[in-house]
């Protein structure tokens, strides 16, 4: 994927996986961006012009967000039709579309309802490799429903995995979630303990029954990022000794790595 852009993205089906639309993982998407980065962009009317708004909180309770404008903007335009609001959290990029309303209080406050869907866009900071020319690791971690699961790792680096995970499940993690002692087992290397959080969940192409969990280091040890580099470096080595089956690609791409084979 390439750098983030200031402006919404079109809509395209190509970015269904991006989309959240679970209530709770919502409402975590926009007080992320409240918190850390609370300046968007608003866009009215499909042009290149916008203003730029500044979210204040987060209301879960009334099913609203609370912005602001700087003085001496308008609030008309914004008011007067549904407009694309654009913001950034790290490298992850936020959209949604809401139709903003004047506050009771008047001058630049506004308020917005809770959107139905966001629109986020997890871009990966270190380049990751999948683990498919080796045995795969393991990732042992306590579920949401208190069951503690080893899942499947199909992809890894030294920011962060990707592990397997069935979507019948009672409860799947929400983007935003934090989970500690989680165990990290590499084939041939050792094991360590990681804390992980949870930046997407997407659908395996051609699986009805498997997702795919984005997961991001949390302060890695030096001594995890060394088990990992030689994890990887003896798997290339591992790789590049055998030869490879017909049609098999040398150099996929970091963003097309199938985690089931």
């Amino acid at each position: 994927m390439g750098f983030a852009t200031p402006f919404p993205e079109p809509e395209s089906p190509d970015l269904r996986r991006y989309i959240v639309s679970a209530r709770p993982q919502i409402v975590t998407v926009l007080r992320a961006l409240c918190e850390a980065a609370p300046q968007i962009n608003a866009f009215v009317g499909g042009g290149p012009e916008f203003a730029v708004a500044t979210l204040q909180r987060v209301d879960e309770v009334h099913g609203e967000i609370h912005c602001e404008l700087p003085p001496g903007r308008s609030m008309s335009r914004l008011t007067a039709a549904e407009a694309t609001f654009v913001g950034f959290v790290d490298t992850d990029k936020v959209q949604f579309r809401a139709k903003a309303m004047a506050a009771e209080q008047g001058g630049y406050a506004f308020r917005l309802p809770l959107p139905e869907l966001v629109l986020r866009m997890a871009r990966r900071r270190t380049e990751r490799a999948n683990t498919d020319f080796r045995r795969r690791p393991a990732c042992r971690l306590e579920w949401t429903d208190g069951t503690t699961r080893s899942l499947t790792v199909c992809d890894i680096g030294l920011g962060g995995l990707a592990v397997e995970a069935s979507t019948v499940l009672a409860a799947t993690p929400w983007p935003g979630l934090r989970i500690d002692r989680c165990r990290l087992d590499l084939p041939g290397v050792g094991g360590a303990e990681v804390s992980l959080v949870i930046r997407h969940s997407t659908p395996l192409a051609g699986s009805e029954s498997l997702v795919r969990i984005g997961c991001e280091f949390v302060e890695p040890a030096p001594k995890l990022l060394t088990m990992i580099d030689r994890y990887l470096g003896e798997g290339v080595a591992e790789t590049r000794s055998k030869p490879l089956p017909p049609g098999v690609l040398t150099n996929p791409s970091p963003e097309s790595f199938p985690c089931s084979g």
